[in-house]
């Protein structure tokens, strides 16, 4: 049976696809969650619908004139576990944790102003997005609503998830500064799901990557295929508190786009200590990505990862030491596969495969201390436009999904090494 707050949930959802019935115009707005410019593949979208209605009362012109842009957007899910077992939680998951219960997941609204450095001026921008949702309780950085999570506090939680500032410097081909708190560079899939392809995050999002950096990083085109990101940021998920004994990350990233723009190629580098009031032992990780746009039907992306720790105790690692000492490094890595098909204006196919190794349980952990795991998924969904002639209806996609994991010790609900999932979800950007 559902309760008040399933309806409730359900009812926003429905509300949501209404909203797809009417119409609307069209001009730019930018979401990138990417450093680097020239890894993107898609030209800018139609005006998004709070946009267009500031436009209806004469307030979106003077924003336009400041290059202002408002959005966001609404995203609302139900999940079902086969092998739910009560009290046990959905190990390999990342948001979607509950079992039949119709979830909010984010209410999105951000405020940014864009700068292109290549315009050879001095320019400043940012931007600043907050998160309403059962999400954001999964992404708190260390001072900012820390205080909640996923066992303290309201399951719909807030989270200031970027707050940065932009600056264009006229050197060279132009070089623009980002000083605050933005989201990581690193991987394929993102927080935001209207840039990720399927509803469920994968194994290398939730175990191998960070959510998001607070530090300062510049980014330099060296032409308009090939770009430079480097900078220091306070660690893993860390904002205005420190965990890691005032020690600081490295970020650096290389991107290329091929003269075609068929193809991209990007890899991101973070060294650094991450442990708690320690700032001896070092975190490394290094991620790969590659998209390939092979037509107007089909695209395909990869990624790989490889993280490794140095000098950490066993608890951390979950497995001991033969010898008895409780230091030593770590290992963790894993691979990804995406392809998505166009059928239709109306539906696109996508897919993922997965496998992760945490042969020492520095990330996934196992059944008993002194294992690892090994962790295979797979992952099949729809995106659904059901308005694509519509300009306001086409920012509603709805995705059903279907995916498959497996591990070598039985750490999903059931204590079973098999865990299937069906899960159905709703978006709405406005």
């Amino acid at each position: 049976m559902l309760n008040a707050k399933s309806w409730a949930i359900l009812a926003a959802v429905a509300a949501v696809a209404i909203g797809g019935f009417a119409n609307a115009e069209s001009v730019s707005a930018s979401s990138s969650a990417a450093l680097s410019q020239p890894v993107a593949l898609e030209a800018a979208a139609a005006r998004k619908p709070l946009m267009w209605a500031l436009d209806q009362v004469g307030m979106a012109k003077p924003l336009d004139d400041w290059g202002i842009n408002i959005g966001g957007h609404v995203d609302a899910s139900w999940t079902y576990y086969a092998d739910k077992a009560a009290g046990k939680d959905q190990a390999g998951r990342g948001f979607d944790l509950e079992h039949e219960d119709p979830t909010l997941n984010q209410v999105d609204i951000f405020i940014e102003r864009t700068v292109d450095a290549s315009k050879g001026k001095w320019d400043v921008g940012g931007r600043m997005e907050w998160i309403y949702g059962a999400d954001a309780r999964l992404i708190h950085s260390t001072g900012l609503f820390d205080y909640y999570g996923l066992n303290e506090g309201p399951e719909n939680q807030f989270d200031p998830v970027q707050g940065y500032i932009d600056v264009a410097i006229p050197v060279g081909n132009g070089l623009r500064v980002r000083l605050g708190k933005f989201v990581t560079p690193a991987g394929y899939e993102t927080i935001n799901p209207t840039t990720t392809p399927l509803y469920t995050r994968g194994l290398l999002f939730t175990y191998l990557l960070p959510f998001t950096h607070t530090g300062a990083v510049a980014t330099y085109a060296w032409n308009d295929q090939l770009s430079f990101d480097g900078g220091i940021v306070r660690g893993w998920d860390d904002a205005l508190e420190d965990k890691n004994a005032d020690g600081v990350t490295f970020l650096g990233r290389v991107s290329y786009a091929t003269a075609d723009k068929k193809s991209t190629y990007a890899t991101t580098v973070l060294v650094g200590p991450e442990d708690a009031n320690d700032n001896t032992t070092t975190r490394s990780l290094v991620d790969f990505v590659w998209t390939y746009k092979a037509s107007d039907q089909w695209s395909f992306a990869a990624e790989a990862d490889f993280l490794w720790e140095t000098d950490i105790g066993a608890a951390e690692r979950n497995v001991g030491q033969p010898d008895g000492t409780d230091n030593a490094d770590g290992y963790a890595g894993g691979l990804g596969g995406w392809a998505s098909y166009v059928w239709s204006d109306y539906v696109t196919v996508n897919g993922r495969v997965e496998y992760l190794y945490d042969g020492q349980g520095i990330r996934f952990g196992a059944a008993a201390p002194g294992t690892g795991n090994n962790v295979y998924s797979a992952a099949l969904g729809l995106t659904v436009t059901p308005f694509p002639k519509s300009d306001l209806g086409s920012n509603l996609k709805i995705r059903p999904e279907v995916r498959y994991d497996y591990a070598d010790h039985a750490v999903f609900g059931g204590e079973s090494n098999t865990q299937f999932t069906f899960g159905l979800e709703a978006y709405f950007t406005f």
